[in-house]
């Protein structure tokens, strides 16, 4: 079968994509990929390994020191619909059309195509061709009344119920123009609700969710199964530790990995490397951006690339940013978290890692400080350490991308 695949993001909504293209490439289909990373990043060596093509879309055109202004606006919304929808603006319209061109060409020459649930040009190219398309959630965040939505506390079913439902709203109005322009455009019916028409399939949706960390409420409508972690293997991401990590893991215990991905800027990282010093633990501290200078501190590792899988099992505790990819590495790794979070869904991860027993109470970046961080740090207990490694035992029996495939193929 020929599969079109289509994403956009950050690098974290980019190898779920990954994984299920090399997964499907394994099984004998041919599959296309079709990339649109915030941050300009390549991925074809992966592809080249699964053996998939890729076509990377809509270069961005700013550098670093420009891209950080953009992000320290969109970060600053409080409420994660708002930091969406800047999200979108900044890194999404700017290319929509380069993306719905791929989309077009990706439904002309694929059997089925299968895209993030925000990149609704492929739905409506879907549409418009007749071609069977799937949606993929890299989180829970779809209505039920019992889970409870980003940016709010679980307080009980009805109460969910009202908060979806404002949510509906809300999400129509922010993000609903936008879509139905393009939709007038190619002469089809606007819609009325963006996330039952624009970024849910009405054939299938994939969650590429741990069932261990979120199981799947009994309420979602049949066509949203939950998967598994879409996870890349080991062995399909090698990676060679420079041999001053190895001396540095080797010299005293197992460290504390702090990573806020591309958000980390100077400013996160004073802040963190007070943190650790007021925690007194070792860490190594994971910085993408080359203009940050980091104090020489025999306690502290500076990192700027590295697998997080490959890492993270040396580490006793992982502090992120709550990005589903990083959340469930960190716990498929054994390791418990502390949560600081910045956008979108990273307070629904949050609060799913508290709720399981394997992280303290989320943090908050606008009110972050060295002295929160660093008690929250110390949080971390045994029997969270614990607690991480069961849920761990069974996230390794599950196999996301298999059980996706499966489901794809039944489509045929």
């Amino acid at each position: 079968m020929k599969i079109g695949i289509q994403t956009w993001g950050s690098e974290g909504d980019v190898r779920p994509f990954i994984a299920l293209a090399g997964g499907l490439s394994a099984r004998g289909h041919d599959v296309t990929l079709a990339v649109s990373d915030v941050n300009n990043k390549q991925y074809s060596d992966f592809a080249e390994r699964l053996k998939f093509k890729i076509k990377h879309i809509g270069y961005h055109d700013y550098d670093e020191k420009q891209f950080k202004p953009l992000g320290h606006e969109v970060f600053k919304e409080w409420y994660a619909l708002k930091q969406l929808q800047k999200e979108m603006y900044h890194w999404f319209d700017p290319i929509v059309e380069e993306i719905y061109k791929a989309s077009k060409l990706l439904c002309e020459e694929n059997d089925i195509v299968i895209g993030h649930f925000l990149v609704y040009p492929l739905k409506i190219a879907a549409e418009k061709s007749g071609r069977k398309n799937i949606s993929v959630f890299l989180a829970p965040a779809i209505p039920s009344n019992y889970i409870a939505p980003p940016d709010a506390l679980y307080l009980g079913k009805f109460i969910n119920r009202f908060y979806w439902k404002i949510g509906d709203i809300l999400i129509n109005r922010m993000f609903g123009p936008s879509i139905n322009k393009m939709r007038i455009q190619e002469s089809l019916q606007p819609v009325n609700n963006v996330q039952k028409e624009a970024w849910s399939s009405q054939t299938l949706n994939l969650v590429a969710v741990s069932p261990s960390l979120s199981p799947q409420p009994p309420d979602w409508d049949s066509s949203f199964r939950t998967c598994g972690f879409f996870n890349i293997s080991k062995h399909e991401d090698p990676w060679e530790p420079e041999e001053s990590l190895k001396r540095f893991l080797k010299e005293g215990p197992p460290p504390v990995y702090v990573t806020f991905g591309s958000i980390g800027t100077k400013e996160y990282i004073d802040l963190i490397i007070d943190a650790i010093r007021l925690a007194n633990c070792r860490a190594i501290v994971q910085t993408e951006w080359n203009d940050i200078d980091m104090p020489e501190h025999p306690d502290i590792y500076r990192i700027t690339r590295v697998s997080h899988q490959h890492i993270f099992p040396y580490c006793a505790a992982v502090v992120h940013h709550g990005g589903a990819g990083t959340t469930q590495t960190a716990t498929l790794s054994g390791c418990p978290s502390v949560v600081v979070r910045f956008g979108f869904e990273q307070e629904l991860w949050g609060n799913i890692l508290r709720k399981v027993g394997v992280a303290p109470k989320l943090l908050h970046r606008r009110l972050l400080t060295a002295k929160k961080l660093s008690k929250a740090i110390k949080a971390i207990n045994s029997e969270m350490s614990e607690k991480a490694k069961k849920i761990s035992y069974k996230m390794q029996r599950e196999d996301g991308v298999k059980i996706a495939t499966k489901l794809i193929e039944n489509l045929d």
